[in-house]
């Protein structure tokens, strides 16, 4: 009698623990599934943020071109400006050589209008005097 009190009670505490088993089997299982979600969500976070860094890192790369773009543009640019200035300078000394050039003519047209009455002046003279030692 005393064996089988006591192996009853054995049966009883092994049920006891067999269902304690099962509880925390269960309750493990609701972890791993938690866990399972909570990873699911951790690697959908993840996907997101792979994808938003490789857009980023594709923009910054656009924008990088597009800076090295617009470096050379205003280098390009630059060198316009720096032309252009000098084909204005180089117009402002034709006009200048020109003004000079037309300063000079004039001074010269002058001169020789005065040379030209004078001479004009001399040959009157002379076909005066021609005329009084013919006389």
């Amino acid at each position: 009698k005393e064996r089988a009190e006591a192996a009853e009670h054995t049966r009883a505490n092994l049920e006891l623990d067999v269902e304690s088993s099962k509880q925390e089997v269960m309750h493990k299982e609701q972890q791993c599934r938690d866990l399972t979600a909570r990873l699911n969500d951790a690697q959908e976070k993840l996907d997101k943020a792979n994808a938003a860094y490789e857009r980023l890192a594709h923009e910054q790369h656009q924008l990088a071109v597009s800076a090295t773009e617009l470096a050379e543009s205003r280098e390009e640019l630059d060198k316009l400006r720096r032309k252009i200035s000098d084909v204005e300078q180089q117009r402002m000394d034709a006009d200048e050589q020109r003004d000079t050039a037309f300063d000079e003519q004039k001074r010269l047209r002058t001169n020789l209008e005065t040379e030209v009455a004078h001479a004009a002046s001399k040959e009157a003279r002379i076909q005066e005097l021609e005329l009084e030692l013919t006389l």
